[in-house]
């Protein structure tokens, strides 16, 4: 019996978000979108599973599936720091550095301290040969 099965018969928020972290630590996305899917027909506003979603999509290398997921999140929460940097990712890995850069750039916007963003504009602009740019990043 799959030990995550308690995810479908929990009431609780927390517990089933827990039962989300378990899947991801554990590699397990198919796995982890399925649940996902189940916990946003309860609760179809948060932000945050939806950015999992795409999180979980972008582990499997489906990235226009990831960014229609970091879409919705960013549509909920607009200053979704973090689904900014990951639909980032997604579009540098489909070869869209122009609007990764935006991304990014928007997600520093939103959180100044958040390291892998300014990480992830420094080494799409090194990727561009931008070099000066990328070092004023860093």
């Amino acid at each position: 019996m799959n030990k995550y099965l308690n995810f479908a018969y929990s009431n609780t928020k927390e517990v089933q978000i827990k039962n989300l972290e378990q899947l991801y630590k554990h590699e397990k996305y198919e796995e982890l979108i399925s649940f996902s899917k189940a916990f946003i027909k309860k609760f179809p506003e948060n932000a945050l599973i939806y950015n999992i979603l795409g999180i979980s999509y972008f582990k499997l290398k489906k990235f226009d599936e990831a960014i229609n997921y970091y879409n919705k999140s960013i549509n909920i929460n607009v200053n979704n720091a973090d689904a900014y940097n990951n639909k980032g990712l997604a579009l540098k890995a489909l070869g869209n550095s122009k609007d990764a850069i935006l991304d990014f750039q928007k997600a520093l916007e939103l959180n100044n301290d958040f390291v892998d963003a300014y990480n992830n504009l420094g080494n799409i602009l090194w990727d561009l040969e931008l070099y000066q740019n990328s070092e004023d990043v860093w």
